[in-house]
């Protein structure tokens, strides 16, 4: 039972989020039209602040994509190599961010997972001509195209590999809800202030600073880490 109502539909269009932060370094009165430049100029900013919170979980923004995760799966051929983009024939998706797990399925739907593999293991496999079950993969992110290799060329092409990932954020524009959960709102809304300020208000730099740093602290608190912790005594980091 609702104790104040129903409404849980709070949204930010790209405007809402640019007037509001250029509303807390006081740069235009808070009833003005922006005008269509610093407009533009801020919703640039938010993109480039957005797309920078959209990779894969670190100690800055740990787990905080849950949003962005989906799954899909990709068909095999006689072939190690594949590339994942629009258009794509092997995978026609935006390219993953991040994949996040990668699991080989047969027709029975048993799945088992593949390794990830570095740059460097994969350019150490000596044959890389082989046909076989695949244990291992790499993916990795170019600019505007995904490749994902795996160890060795499928002998079932009957198998697909089920992949779970990070999907790109989308761009803020004027009219769109901002592609990220209610919880962020307030971040990213101290963080495009803090951004505006060395070129509107330099002197309010520090203030919107220690804001978006305590906003993205307590937005952080939705999405802990789920890992296992371990202290091994007499550990000592340089």
């Amino acid at each position: 039972m609702a104790l104040y109502g129903s409404d849980f539909n709070y949204s930010r269009t790209g405007l809402k989020l640019v007037t509001g932060a250029f509303n807390e370094i006081n740069a235009f009165d808070a009833e003005e039209t922006l005008p269509s430049d610093d407009l533009t100029f801020g919703l640039d900013k938010a993109t480039e602040i957005i797309k920078q919170w959209m990779g894969r979980p670190n100690r800055f923004m740990p787990g905080i994509k849950v949003w962005r995760h989906t799954t899909d799966e990709l068909s095999l051929s006689a072939k190690a190599n594949y590339e994942i983009h629009s258009g794509s024939t092997d995978l026609d998706i935006e390219p993953p961010t991040h994949i996040i797990s990668a699991r080989r399925k047969d027709t029975d739907d048993n799945e088992v997972p593949l390794t990830a593999m570095l740059r460097e293991e994969y350019e150490a496999i000596s044959n890389k001509g082989q046909t076989a079950t695949p244990t291992k993969y790499l993916y990795e992110l170019h600019l505007d195209k995904g490749y994902f290799w795996l160890n060795m060329i499928p002998s079932d092409i009957t198998d697909v590999i089920r992949l779970m990932y990070i999907e790109p954020t989308e761009d803020v524009a004027q009219t769109n809800t901002i592609d990220c959960p209610q919880e962020l709102y307030r971040a990213l809304r101290y963080q495009l202030a803090s951004d505006l300020c060395p070129a509107y208000a330099p002197e309010m730099y520090e203030m919107m600073e220690a804001k978006a740093a305590q906003a993205m602290a307590l937005a952080q608190s939705f999405y802990p880490e789920n890992v296992k912790l371990f202290f091994q005594p007499g550990l000592v980091e340089d």
